[in-house]
């Protein structure tokens, strides 16, 4: 199956080749859409569907809150109105389930990020990319406050050092690396490339803090950000 247009609250995205509805759920679940406000066949959205959506929206707010050590199993089903026995059906372990919670927000940022470099027209240049790419992550971030405060909350704990959960992390890393590297005109992430990475992801991160955020200010912790790393 495609799904080629999802509504966001703010406006609509277009995404050309997303096949599965584990994808589709991972973009509702953060934009907190009814199922029937996306392009999907509605046979396909079932009730195990719901449930896996339901434990991982509870497990998010968990990890934000408790982070890793704290959050508990027993928590998160009792987050999402289930018995813990119910909740082992679909995740047997909570790095299994940190796992998917990362999945989705990879997911979903980089769908964003490919969304918005695509607005830039066919032969943009590298820093315009890197720009693009900046103010997507901090849409999504502060957007989907619970699932971002989880990832940045746990991401760099040492107790969440399962496979599923560093892949979701590398694979995450990678794609900042490339960009950065595009931006100053190399072919390959250098060094420097990774430095640059790893600080520009963390500046980033850190404008979410603990409180709900206010997105009004948005456009200019974009702003602040882009301008740091002179990209305005």
């Amino acid at each position: 199956m495609v799904i080629s247009i999802i509504y966001r609250p703010s406006d609509f995205v277009f995404l050309s080749q997303i096949r599965n509805c584990n994808k589709l759920s991972a973009l509702v679940r953060t934009h907190r859409l009814d199922y029937p406000a996306c392009v999907a066949e509605p046979q396909q959205i079932t009730k195990a569907m719901r449930t896996r959506e339901r434990i991982i929206d509870s497990a998010a707010r968990e990890f934000a809150w408790r982070g890793y050590d704290g959050t508990s199993l027993r928590h998160v089903a009792a987050g999402a109105g289930l018995k813990l026995g119910s909740l082992y059906f679909h995740f047997a372990t909570k790095d299994e389930l940190l796992a998917e919670v990362l999945r989705g927000a990879v997911e979903l940022a980089t769908a964003r990020i490919d969304e918005a470099v695509a607005e830039l027209g066919p032969t943009p240049s590298g820093s315009d990319v890197l720009s693009a790419a900046i103010g997507a992550h901090l849409h999504v971030l502060h957007e989907s406050y619970d699932i971002g405060a989880a990832v940045v909350r746990v991401i760099d704990q040492p107790a969440a050092d399962a496979s599923g959960v560093l892949d979701q992390s590398r694979r995450y890393f990678d794609t900042w690396r490339h960009l950065v590297a595009v931006s100053r005109g190399n072919a390959n992430p250098t060094d420097g490339d990774r430095l640059t990475a790893i600080l520009l992801l963390g500046a980033m991160n850190a404008t979410l803090g603990r409180r709900q955020p206010d997105t009004s200010n948005l456009e200019s912790i974009i702003a602040a950000v882009r301008h740091h790393f002179a990209l305005s």
